[in-house]
């Protein structure tokens, strides 16, 4: 127990100047897609401004471009209460240790105007992911395309 308490003491000195492998990079991505699912579940909005980057790109069909967290984070909320679960999965994960892409396949089940009717949304997607000055991977360009 020292031991973990020591680490994460000195991490917290030092900041966050390891560079991660690409295995860990795609673990940190995970967590980061994780959080969106979370978001999903529990309506929590703020978990976005973990997720975002400040100057990140949203690019949904149909919609023009959206540019800046809060901009993204305003849109997530006009919609959110309508997403009754949201997966999506990695197909692919690589870039170099401060900017990666993902490409991967999301499902959401949206609930429809229509009292107990959803329907479930399947899309492609690409991210582009940047390590910020914390070390932290955000999301800087977030666009999908649907798939039917």
């Amino acid at each position: 127990m020292r031991f973990l308490t020591a680490t994460c003491l000195l991490l917290a000195l030092t900041g966050c100047t390891h560079t991660p492998s690409l295995e860990e990079a795609k673990a940190l991505i995970h967590l980061q897609n994780e959080k969106l699912h979370t978001v999903a579940a529990t309506k929590n909005l703020a978990l976005l401004r973990e997720v975002y980057a400040e100057d990140a790109w949203f690019m949904a069909p149909g919609l023009a471009p959206v540019h800046g967290r809060d901009s993204i984070i305003a849109l997530w909320g006009d919609g959110l209460e309508k997403i009754v679960s949201m997966h999506s999965e990695s197909l692919e994960i690589s870039g170099t240790p401060d900017v990666l892409y993902e490409i991967g396949v999301v499902r959401n089940v949206i609930r429809t105007d229509t009292p107990d009717s959803v329907v479930v949304h399947k899309a492609k997607y690409t991210n582009v992911w940047k390590r910020d000055a914390a070390g932290v991977y955000r999301l800087t360009v977030d666009i999908f395309n649907r798939v039917d």
